[in-house]
């Protein structure tokens, strides 16, 4: 545990958040923000993963995607190549 922290002040409301490991003041408040923003969405855990993944989008051009649309990606393909083969 890195039992750093950055605290937040939003609406009267003070955020301390723990900062992960190796990560910059700059990504920290980014993601603390995103956390603020999205707090009633989901449980705390959940909403600590996402804003992982939300940065890594931003900062690294990281693309995630889930099993349904894959699958739902391959049916489209399938059916592009089933209509152009007819």
């Amino acid at each position: 545990m890195n039992n750093s922290y950055i605290i937040i002040i939003n609406d009267n409301n003070i955020y301390k958040i723990e900062k992960q490991p190796f990560e910059t003041d700059e990504n920290a408040y980014k993601r603390g923000w995103y956390i603020i923003k999205n707090y009633n969405i989901g449980s705390y855990d959940e909403i600590v993963s996402k804003s992982i993944i939300y940065l890594n989008e931003i900062k690294n051009e990281m693309v995630y995607s889930t099993g349904a649309t894959e699958r739902r990606e391959r049916r489209e393909r399938e059916v592009l190549v089933t209509t152009s083969g007819s």
